[in-house]
């Protein structure tokens, strides 16, 4: 037998096997598909039970005093931000004063830490 008529045996036999190889991968390929479907499925599933169970939770036992709760910290935002604005009315207004006193106590301190001299007094 001569190689030449081997390879003419062989080639129907490596053709099938080359088309079986593709034939696999493409089963393979689509099986892994499939399955990430499946898992984003699962996935997306349990997600949505965890957020009703979830919910429900919530709606039932925790919104009224999430609700109070939430209500409250608005109003005292907006309380706090009613004082600061007054405050800082007040501290523009009595600036002036302000300075003054700093003045004082600035001149006081300092004279805590000067000499006097006895003879030129």
């Amino acid at each position: 037998m001569n190689p030449l008529t081997l390879l003419h045996i062989l080639e129907p036999i490596a053709t099938a096997a080359s088309r079986l190889y593709v034939i696999a991968g493409e089963v393979f390929t689509i099986t892994v598909l499939l399955h990430g479907l499946k898992l984003a499925a699962g996935l997306t599933e349990g997600t949505y039970k965890a957020g009703l169970t979830v919910g429900r939770f919530y709606r039932q036992h925790m919104h009224a005093a999430c609700k109070s709760a939430a209500l409250a910290i608005i109003a005292l935002t907006i309380v706090m931000a009613q004082y600061a604005g007054l405050a800082a009315k007040t501290a523009w207004r009595d600036r002036m004063e302000y300075v003054r006193t700093l003045n004082k106590w600035r001149n006081d301190l300092g004279s805590a830490f000067a000499y006097q001299s006895p003879i030129l007094t």
